[in-house]
């Protein structure tokens, strides 16, 4: 009977110990998720104020451009904000290096971005009118369509079902297109969105076309019966001069029709794009920035996160 009631009391005792194992692998692996929940949350949230500094950056570099521009009219680029910035460690842009040596955070990020000027591109907002599609527009986005082999009718029937959805009475619920790839919801292929990225944008309103940072292919596409060897000229010459007015510009094919509306020589659209690496992950933010004078505001901004990845260069336009 003694030897039953200690080997029932051993079992009790091992089952116990069992259970108290149990519970107490089960509050070290939830403790070590909360570790690395904390961990990450913490990581996220210096990435975000590390990238608010970056773009806090870039409006100034914006502003000071707009403060030259009032000498001479021209967005260009070869003005700072057109210069990439090669990825480097964020503490090298510090002043004062001894606090920058002191927080752990900035010797280990990484900073990489770029500034592009917004209306470089076609804006597909200017292809919307108040009565329906802008005749004179359609053409300008077809004509650079066949310069890159991209099939229109998808397009032209997206941008009919989009101009009906928004001149209904009173619908319950309107899609407003505010980024590129909001148009494969309305029937745009992905692969078309992604060939036409390079060349078209949308913006909040109505913009001209930038001479002095567009494309050859979208001034040859936005200027009827430029060739592409006038395009390249316009290209040439705003590398030795930017253009001031767009009289100069006018000059190199005078004998064909010059919408004056059409064409800029100044921008107030602006994509601010930069990426951060911190440890194991990246953090990379697009913010659309719009500049009326001295002012610059944020019209929208874009984040995406991942892990780290090995790059050449800045993974930016």
């Amino acid at each position: 009977m003694r030897g039953t009631n200690r080997g029932a009391a051993l079992l009790m005792a091992m089952l116990t110990a069992a259970i108290v194992a149990s519970l107490a692998a089960t509050a070290i692996w939830r403790y070590s998720n909360m570790v690395a929940v904390e961990s990450a949350q913490r990581q996220r949230a210096q990435m975000a104020w590390l990238l608010q500094g970056a773009l806090d950056w870039a409006r100034l570099i914006l502003i000071e451009d707009a403060k030259a521009n009032k000498r001479e009219a021209a967005d260009h680029l070869d003005e700072p904000w057109a210069m990439p910035l090669k990825e480097a460690r964020l503490s090298t842009f510090l002043a004062a290096q001894q606090e920058a040596a002191a927080d752990g955070v900035t010797d280990q990020a990484f900073l990489s971005g770029a500034i592009r000027d917004g209306q470089s591109r076609f804006n597909l907002t200017n292809l919307q009118r108040d009565q329906g599609l802008s005749e004179k527009d359609v053409d300008i986005f077809m004509a650079l369509c066949d310069r890159v082999g991209v099939n229109t009718t998808p397009w032209l029937d997206a941008f009919e079902r989009y101009r009906a959805d928004r001149q209904l009475g009173a619908p319950t619920f309107r899609w407003v297109i505010q980024r590129l790839e909001d148009w494969h919801w309305w029937g745009v292929p992905l692969e078309s969105i992604r060939v036409m990225a390079e060349f078209v944008d949308v913006l909040p309103q109505r913009t001209p076309i930038n001479v002095n940072t567009a494309s050859a292919v979208v001034l040859e596409a936005a200027w009827p019966g430029l060739s592409p060897a006038q395009a390249q000229s316009i290209v040439a010459q705003r590398q030795v001069k930017p253009f001031t007015n767009l009289n100069d510009v006018r000059s190199v094919a005078p004998d064909l029709a010059f919408d004056t509306q059409q064409f800029s020589t100044t921008s107030q659209y602006f994509w601010v794009t930069g990426q951060l690496r911190l440890s194991s992950t990246t953090a990379t933010e697009s913010t659309l920035l719009k500049r009326d004078n001295l002012k610059v505001s944020v019209v929208r901004r874009e984040r995406q996160s991942g892990f780290a990845r090995p790059v050449d260069t800045p993974v930016f336009e």
